[in-house]
């Protein structure tokens, strides 16, 4: 049920303008880290060449989150609504912290089964969270992540 309402929430707020054009600022993120993790120099036209969805995304950790909530919360059943909701809540950090390694790990890896799990995660970025930036929309990611970037390459994590 919880994934039906995720899924609904963002397919309706990617029907509304303001939101259609965040989610275009959202997919020249990805082309930019995309042409960042690959090597290549951060120019608009390098740039244009890459897909908008990325496996680190966070809708990806999104629905990891919810996935992992839904295994972990199982093993305590269904308790008074006091115990349940202080269950939920303590666990809520473990629960992120799993989901965030977890797709962390799949969206480097090249293994064939973590293209598979990963492959929720990009589906639901083409459906909904990320659509084609315009070059305008590219040229302020290719600045900002710039503009972020560590300045020597031993402390650059990203890669």
């Amino acid at each position: 049920m919880r994934l039906l309402i995720f899924f609904i929430y963002i397919k309706y707020i990617s029907k509304l303008d303001d939101i259609k054009r965040v989610f275009e600022y959202h997919g020249s993120e990805h082309k930019s880290i995309h042409c960042y993790e690959s090597g290549e120099e951060l120019t608009v036209e390098n740039v244009k060449k890459y897909p908008i969805e990325h496996p680190r995304c966070g809708t990806s950790f999104l629905f990891m989150v919810m996935i992992i909530s839904i295994i972990v919360l199982s093993f305590f059943g269904w308790p008074n609504p006091i115990v349940r909701i202080l269950t939920r809540i303590l666990a809520m950090p473990l629960i992120a912290g799993i989901a965030y390694e977890v797709n962390r790990y799949i969206g480097k890896s090249d293994s064939g089964i973590c293209k598979i799990i990963r492959i929720p995660g990009l589906k639901i970025q083409q459906i909904a969270t990320v659509r084609e930036p315009s070059e305008d929309m590219i040229e302020v990611a290719v600045t900002s992540l710039k503009a972020v970037l560590p300045t020597d390459g031993e402390s650059d994590l990203w890669k």
